[in-house]
């Protein structure tokens, strides 16, 4: 595998990245990886960026089998959580007419209007030349500085070159300042799901989402509810009082403390009376911490 160096970001500080789902998920014109696409949100999530993800109307329906003329390469476990991502609005689809595909428009539009890099290898050539033709060329010139590439390591794990934010940066120096090692402390907890109860280890100070519970022992009974479950969900961490605090990142769908839905980005504490709900996956505090 080749090597790559990191290059430090010199552009200009953007609110958040607009993910051209359709592009990334795409291997080849007739082959899909659920892989890759998820691991791109993943990385956007781990670099503290507010992501708005766009997806063809096309490739969606190709990738999950609603297009007669072309046989999904994804497993059926992969057609539902890629459906389920759509249907709880972590991913939108781009406006369709007829056959005209709108979804280079809609992702142009967005990053401009909310200030945000576009992630895609789509050189949007098509919408440039418009621009300049129109006598536009600020903006054709926005377009290509927006404009993020990726490289693939193997077909699956993204690299790019953007800046982690700075919030989250501030956060990880907070924390480091402490001489605690948040990385090799945990959390004990019950998971419990429509079938049974399971014991688990919850990492602190880290983001928590689909990917932690994909790795649980117990997936099979909460895999119809991980596409409510957002790639950086919430985050528990432990303060110098040993008190435990509940923070929701930002989630599509929310991060529920008892019966109250948390506030965005604003530490919850968390005693062993109240369960913490995402979508139907209820955790409980263990007596072990």
């Amino acid at each position: 595998m080749p090597e790559y160096k990191n290059i430090a970001y010199k552009g200009e500080i953007r609110n958040c990245v607009v993910i051209d789902c359709a592009n990334i998920i795409h291997v080849d014109r007739s082959k899909f990886s659920f892989e890759r696409l998820e691991n791109t949100i993943q990385k956007v999530s781990d670099f503290g960026w507010n992501r708005i993800c766009i997806m063809k109307t096309g490739t969606y329906n190709a990738a999950t089998n609603q297009n007669k003329q072309i046989d999904s390469n994804l497993s059926d476990q992969e057609i539902s959580e890629l459906k389920g991502l759509v249907e709880s609005g972590q991913i939108s689809l781009a406006t369709k007419k007829g056959a005209k595909e709108f979804d280079d428009e809609v992702i142009i539009r967005t990053a401009r209007e909310k200030n945000g890099w576009i992630l895609s290898n789509d050189k949007y050539r098509g919408q440039i030349e418009y621009f300049e033709k129109e006598g536009q060329p600020e903006i054709a010139e926005d377009i290509k500085l927006r404009r993020v590439g990726i490289t693939w390591l193997g077909i699956t794990e993204p690299s790019f070159n953007l800046p982690k934010n700075r919030n989250l940066k501030i956060m990880e120096e907070i924390t480091s300042s402490t001489g605690d090692d948040y990385g090799n402390q945990h959390l004990d907890c019950f998971v419990i799901t429509e079938y049974s109860t399971h014991l688990i280890s919850i990492p602190l100070g880290v983001a928590i989402g689909r990917r932690f519970f994909k790795g649980c022992d117990f997936y099979q009974h909460i895999q119809e509810n991980i596409g409510y479950v957002s790639s950086s969900h919430f985050r528990i961490d432990r303060n110098e009082n040993n008190k435990i605090f509940v923070t929701d990142l930002k989630s599509t769908n929310g991060t529920h403390l008892g019966l109250v839905q948390l506030p965005e980005n604003s530490p919850n504490p968390w005693d062993r009376t109240n369960i913490l709900r995402i979508a139907k996956i209820k955790i409980v505090r263990a007596n072990l911490t």
